[in-house]
């Protein structure tokens, strides 16, 4: 996600440029060295969408295939592939874009990926505050799911020498962070204090949205972090 923000944050800019001289109704062509660049991004940024969107993806692919209109001036943009351009590359900068990336969280368990799935449909449907807490118990159910696939007792132990009982699900993820000693400590520190997160909202009663939110961001992020790792 990091780097597909940076690839649409290079692009807008070239995008903007052009797009005030068209709304200035200037007459202009494109620069030759732009129009590299821009196709340069839009590959780059085809190939980063896939994973999130296969469809947005092929709407960029047709973006890029018919974006210019070769003259004897010079090079113009084809004005409907330009207008739809801007849409998608504000639309990959939004919050909207941003958020929706936790639903794209692709672990290697089938039954993970299903549970990520139903929770973050229920989350963001249910309205009755009576339900929150059926969300609440399912991210708990979750986080012990995630738990119990990552941690093997006959290597991992407790990095506070204690035996780690089959229910203590920080203990099992702290284990398995420990032993796969996280070279970047950044990412060391992140990644444990995203379980003391996870374990601290999924004990919480889920009675608001706002806490609900939170719980799930803390899981799934957990979820993520602990997939990448595992898979490497």
């Amino acid at each position: 996600m990091l780097e597909l923000q940076g690839t649409v944050t290079k692009l807008k800019p070239i995008i903007k440029f052009y797009a005030d001289k068209i709304n200035s109704n200037q007459f202009f062509v494109v620069h030759p060295k732009d129009s590299n660049t821009i196709n340069q991004y839009l590959e780059k940024l085809i190939v980063q969408v896939v994973e999130y969107s296969p469809n947005l993806a092929q709407s960029l692919r047709d973006i890029r295939q018919n974006l210019f209109v070769f003259q004897p001036q010079g090079i113009t943009f084809n004005p409907f592939r330009f207008g739809s351009l801007q849409a998608i590359l504000s639309y990959l900068s939004s919050n909207d874009f941003i958020g929706s990336c936790f639903k794209f969280i692709n672990s290697p368990w089938v039954d993970v990926n299903e549970a990520v799935k139903k929770i973050l449909i229920d989350a963001t449907t249910i309205d009755n505050r009576l339900d929150y807490n059926q969300v609440g118990v399912a991210a708990r159910e979750l986080y012990i799911m995630l738990a119990k696939k990552v941690f093997d007792k006959s290597i991992h132990t407790s990095p506070h020498g204690k035996e780690i009982s089959d229910s203590d699900a920080k203990a099992m993820l702290e284990a398995f962070l420990v032993y796969n000693k996280i070279q970047n400590d950044e990412l060391k520190k992140y990644s444990l204090d995203a379980v003391k997160l996870a374990e601290t909202v999924t004990h919480m009663k889920t009675t608001d949205k706002k806490r609900l939110n939170a719980l799930v961001i803390a899981v799934i992020s957990v979820v993520g972090i602990v997939s990448i790792i595992y898979q490497k």
